[in-house]
C-alpha cells in the first residue's frame, strides 16, 4: 500500500513536471512570436520611413533649384523650407494619430486589443485584478498572522530574552525543582 502511494506520488509530481515544461514552451514560442511580429513591423516602419526620408530629401533639392531658378536664390529656398516646416507642424500635431495608435496596435493586436481606448480598459482590468489579488493575499497573510501570533505571545510570556530564553529558564526551574526533590 506504502508503494501505491509513493507511485502515485512519483507519478503526480512527473506530470506536474510535464505539464510545468510544456507551459513555459507554450510561453516561449508565444512570446517569440510575438517579438518577431513587432520587430519586423518596426525595422519595415524603419526602413519605409528612411525611403521617405530620402525622397523627400531629393524632391526639396529638386524643388530648392527649380524655384530657385524661378524666383531666385534666396526666394526659392524660403518656399522649399516653408513646405517642410508645415509638413513637420502637420506630421507633429497629428503624431498621436499617426504613431502612437500604430505601436499600440503593432504590439497588442495578437491579443485582441486594436486601439487606445481597448488598450485603457485592458489596463484598468488588470488594475482590478492586480488588487484583488494583493487583497486575497494580505488576508491569507493576516491569517497566518494570527495564527502565529499566539506561539509569539507564548514565546514572549515565557521569558523576556524569547523562546530560548524561556526555554532556558524553565529547564533551569525544573532541574531545581527536581534536584531539591531528590535532596529529601
Amino acid at each position: 500500500m506504502a508503494s501505491d502511494y509513493s507511485e502515485k506520488k512519483g507519478g503526480l509530481v512527473n506530470e506536474i513536471k510535464e505539464y510545468a515544461d510544456i507551459r513555459l514552451d507554450e510561453f516561449k514560442f508565444k512570446a517569440t512570436r510575438s517579438l518577431s511580429s513587432i520587430l519586423s513591423r518596426a525595422l519595415t516602419a524603419f526602413l519605409v520611413t528612411g525611403l521617405l526620408l530620402i525622397l523627400l530629401v531629393l524632391l526639396s533639392i529638386a524643388m530648392l533649384q527649380w524655384l530657385n531658378g524661378v524666383f531666385g536664390a534666396p526666394f526659392g529656398t524660403l518656399i522649399v523650407c516653408g513646405v517642410i516646416a508645415v509638413l513637420l507642424l502637420v506630421i507633429f500635431s497629428l503624431r498621436k494619430v499617426l504613431f502612437h495608435g500604430l505601436f499600440v496596435k503593432m504590439a497588442f493586436e495578437d491579443i485582441g486589443i486594436h486601439n487606445d481606448e481597448e488598450l485603457e480598459n485592458a489596463l484598468v482590468d488588470v488594475e482590478k485584478r492586480k488588487v484583488r489579488s494583493e487583497n486575497k493575499f494580505n488576508n491569507r497573510y493576516r491569517k497566518v498572522q494570527s495564527f502565529l501570533n499566539p506561539v509569539s505571545s507564548v514565546s514572549s510570556f515565557i521569558g523576556s530574552k524569547g523562546f530560548m530564553g524561556g526555554l532556558y529558564l524553565a529547564t533551569t526551574l525544573i532541574g531545581k525543582l527536581l534536584g531539591k526533590k531528590k535532596r529529601k
